[in-house]
């Protein structure tokens, strides 16, 4: 029994030193990714960092953390923990809390929301796929129409043999500020991005295979799909199939509603009036559409066009 003990203990205190080490090597590890940030001209800032989680697991945790890439949008968070388990440094786990503010040319968002995670595995150091959920998301934007969203859910994975291709995934449902529970609208979006370079490296968008982009409430129903090439401008080329069921009754609502921005409403009712008009289909509509550097073609007709890619 004094032989068993005294394992136990030996045991208790290998692993106690083994966290501490570790504790404090990622901490040099945070310490250390700050001051290259700052060195290739980044914000970044905390006001507090700790690492804690004994016995089991290293978080991180910031306080009044500020990030900025040179020339980039300013994401600032009063907490968020980085959590990962003593023997899985690949598989982290981010939770932020309270009111966040990000800055960008266009104005500031502040993002507040319930249950804001996100989970991502890593393969040598570099992103493999992400998870994001959220049991409610509200943005408020200084200018444009805001976004409250509930039952948040979406990932972004890696496609396997491919260095710049990734599968993109969401699903939420837009609700009324202040809405506790959704209602009947849902949002869905899967497609595969093409990026030209690593996601550390702010990579330009090069391509995009939509498989669909779907919005449904009782109104009706409208989804997007098609695979279209970007130039370095951010313009799009490429098919574009429309479906639309009851479209007049459906952008009234969201324009109503402020579920989609004011410019995106006028762009659709002007295509759709236009389409309608030509081809008789009254409010349902299914046909595809060509897309030129960002303008939309119906034949030989330009019925609109499409705002840049950044």
């Amino acid at each position: 029994m004094k032989k068993l003990i005294a394992l136990a203990v030996a045991a208790a205190l290998i692993w106690s030193g083994l966290w501490f080490w570790q504790a404090r090597a990622l901490r040099s590890e945070i310490d250390t990714w700050f001051a290259e940030k700052r060195d290739a001209g980044w914000l970044a800032e905390a006001e507090a960092v700790s690492v804690r989680g004994f016995p089991n697991r290293l978080d991180a945790r910031f306080e009044g953390l500020s990030l900025a890439p040179p020339d980039g949008p300013r994401w600032e968070v009063p907490k968020l923990q980085v959590m990962q388990l003593v023997y899985d440094r690949d598989h982290l786990i981010l939770a932020a809390s309270g009111g966040q503010r990000l800055f960008t040319k266009n104005g500031e968002i502040a993002i507040d929301g319930e249950g804001l995670r996100a989970s991502a595995v890593t393969e040598g150091g570099a992103l493999d796929r992400l998870a994001i959920e959220a049991r409610s998301l509200d943005l408020v934007r200084e200018t444009g129409s805001d976004i409250h969203l509930r039952d948040l859910g979406g990932g972004l994975a890696r496609v396997a043999g491919s260095d710049g291709d990734w599968r993109l995934s969401l699903a939420a449902a837009p609700v009324d500020p202040g809405a506790e529970a959704p209602g009947d609208e849902r949002v869905t979006l899967n497609a595969t991005l093409t990026l030209d370079g690593p996601l550390e490296e702010t990579p330009r968008l090069t391509a995009l295979d939509l498989a669909g982009l779907d919005y449904s409430a009782d109104a009706g129903r409208l989804s997007l799909s098609g695979a279209f090439g970007l130039d370095a401008k951010g313009r799009i080329s490429g098919p574009l199939t429309l479906r639309a069921e009851e479209w007049r009754a459906l952008l009234e609502k969201a324009g109503r509603d402020g579920r989609m921005p004011r410019e995106a409403t006028a762009l659709l009712e002007n295509v759709f009036g236009v389409i309608s008009g030509l081809s008789g289909s009254g409010d349902d509509l299914n046909l595809t559409l060509r897309l030129d550097e960002g303008a939309v073609f119906l034949g030989p007709l330009q019925v609109g066009k499409l705002p840049r890619l950044r």
